[in-house]
């Protein structure tokens, strides 16, 4: 949701001036075509390489993997290309054929991808190497299409309530063994956020406004208060469908944080990284979010003993979280040899599902890293792959042995309640989604007047008209 949205006819436009462009592939890094083959070795591009300048530590990590993969695979040369997807620069990139062998994107542009055919069908490699059944089904569902595979699930986030231990005990939120109270329902949340705001003249909750943030996180809120917000009619056309007493609750929910219990920040224009600067400087107290949010130490010091992560509270539409993160695509010019060296290098980096010896050697490098960098860590990432899998309780223990949060500061995320239901981004036009959900936001937390059912109702019919109407 991070990325500003991508027009899908310029997208179409794209694909077409990219099979006008060709075959060959440019890297980043050296400018040069990149061949499938050469000296009788498969070649593949990798993006997002980490950069020596950003990141000295990290690329060494990567340089020193990819010198172990070659060894071990000798007919397989690995390409550095430190291209990150951004929407922003894929359309050009893709056009002018120099997308890397193997690139990352997000759940929320996989169809837009697939179906502008920038990326190989990968069925064939996804049931050799047993991904089919080892990824959670949830995930395959939102990289497949008529039945076939186009990615593979790479990283996930679940989304959290992030709370400032610091600030909670000195509120006074904390229970008789001195744990920080975390509240179970979000009328919990807000009646403690208004306390804070009484004990410590500070903001309660850090809710975001701007940049789709708001609408993004707003989704969690909407669903546990039991909003629907589209729906495929017969001919498989969208329709929206928030327009609805949930969804108006939800926004009465914000206006209530505002203007009854006095627990926002005093600005209306509130982006995920100011959320992240008034959370670490103790000027509030709570804000949902998705780990493992590194700016809140790297950037603005904040200690890893003051961060605590909980499980989102409940609505009386029930407990939902949102989950999203990161999938590995194959370019679609990939001979079959590229493509089953990229699943070679996807298992041996740590990303795959095999965890031999050198897998858990990389996976246990790449914590000793965050742990050398001072980063967080304790909370459990959301894994693509089943919780039954030995590599997913291998990382469980790699991750405690490294932790520097608590963990009673992260038992509510680790351990989460059985009720907490898990839910992918809207399938439809998510990015411009929250573009119009961040002005209802905006209007009920500068306008103690404003009408939730009336801006419920406008925001549903622009969404409709300007976005739903001309979707494909």
């Amino acid at each position: 949701m991070k990325f500003k949205k991508l027009i899908s006819a310029a997208l179409a436009a794209a694909a077409a001036a990219a099979l006008a462009a060709g075959c060959s592939q440019d890297t980043e890094n050296t400018g040069e075509t990149t061949s499938s083959s050469s000296g009788g070795k498969v070649q593949i591009s990798v993006g997002a390489w980490p950069s020596q300048n950003s990141n000295e530590t990290l690329y060494n990590q990567y340089m020193d993997m990819k010198a172990r993969f070659e060894e071990a695979n000798p007919d397989i040369e690995i390409i550095p290309d430190n291209w990150s997807f951004s929407l922003d620069t894929f359309m050009a990139k893709a056009a002018g054929g120099a997308l890397p062998t193997l690139y990352e994107g997000y759940y929320t542009e996989a169809n837009r991808i697939i179906d502008a055919g920038y990326c190989a069908d990968l069925t064939e490699y996804v049931e050799k190497y047993g991904y089919d059944t080892k990824i959670k089904e949830q995930l395959m569902s939102l990289v497949s299409k008529d039945g076939k595979y186009y990615a593979i699930p790479k990283s996930g986030y679940t989304m959290g309530l992030y709370l400032n231990k610091n600030m909670l005990e000195a509120a006074g939120e904390v229970n008789e063994d001195g744990s920080i109270k975390v509240p179970d329902t979000y009328q919990e949340l807000a009646e403690m956020a208004g306390r804070i705001r009484e004990k410590t003249g500070q903001a309660g909750i850090a809710v975001c406004t701007a940049n789709g943030t708001g609408g993004w996180n707003f989704l969690n809120i909407a669903w546990s208060f039991g909003t629907k917000f589209m729906e495929q009619d017969e001919n498989g056309k969208w329709i929206a469908t928030f327009d609805s007493p949930e969804c108006v609750a939800a926004l009465q929910y914000i206006k209530d944080l505002k203007w009854k219990y006095n627990a926002l920040l005093e600005s209306s224009f509130i982006t995920g990284t100011e959320q992240q600067k008034f959370f670490s400087a103790d000027q509030a107290a709570m804000f949902i979010g998705t780990p493992p949010q590194d700016e809140l130490v790297k950037l603005y010091g904040m200690s890893n003993e003051d961060i605590c992560i909980a499980s989102l509270p409940k609505g009386d539409g029930g407990r939902y979280a949102q989950i999203g993160g990161t999938i590995s695509f194959v370019n679609s010019n990939a001979t079959p040899e590229q493509i089953d060296a990229c699943f070679k290098w996807i298992e041996f980096a740590n990303w795959g599902y095999a965890i031999d010896d050198a897998a858990k050697t990389a996976m246990e490098e790449q914590y000793q890293v965050r742990a050398e960098q001072g980063l967080p860590i304790g909370f459990y990432q959301y894994s693509p792959w089943t919780d039954d899998t030995e590599r997913s309780e291998f990382e469980k223990s790699v991750i405690d042995a490294n932790a520097n949060i608590p963990a009673e500061n992260v038992e509510s995320f680790n351990n989460p309640p059985e009720d907490l239901q898990t839910k992918p981004e809207e399938p439809m036009k998510c990015q411009e989604l929250y573009t119009v959900l961040d002005s209802c936001i905006q209007e009920v937390i500068t306008n103690e007047n404003a009408d939730p059912a009336a801006l419920i109702k406008n925001a549903q019919e622009t969404f409709q008209k300007d976005y739903l109407d001309s979707a494909e």
